[in-house]
């Protein structure tokens, strides 16, 4: 009797982890194509204004510009920007530039300027 429990319990955890693997797959895939919307409409805008507002979310930056709707992308912090998290250092006030289509976003922040190289999806 004990046997088949134990074979019963095998099945379950199995059943389960099968389960948790499709879950985990059509998550991630789900997520990709929301981080790529994201990345082309980023990627693809004329970006100039003042931040409104800035956040972190889903391992990216969140921000909004005056007359546009919010932006999300995935900054590289390192010796470009003085290693400044994004989402902690730029606040409402601050001023971001990015041209379309350019890979570097500027951001102005009491007069001096940070770079922000991002990650790019295909």
């Amino acid at each position: 009797m004990t046997f088949i429990n134990n074979l019963k319990k095998g099945k379950y955890i199995i059943l389960i982890l099968i389960i948790t693997v499709i879950y985990i797959r059509f998550f991630d895939e789900s997520d990709n194509k929301r981080a790529l919307q994201f990345y082309n409409y980023f990627y693809k805008n004329n970006i100039k204004g003042v931040l409104e507002s800035v956040r972190g979310g889903r391992h990216g930056s969140i921000f909004r510009v005056k007359g546009f709707d919010e932006f999300t992308f995935y900054p590289s912090t390192g010796k470009l920007n003085n290693n400044k998290t994004f989402n902690y250092f730029a606040t409402k006030g601050d001023s971001i530039y990015k041209h379309a289509y350019s890979d570097t976003l500027k951001l102005i922040k009491n007069g001096k300027t940070y770079l922000y190289t991002f990650k790019k999806f295909d």
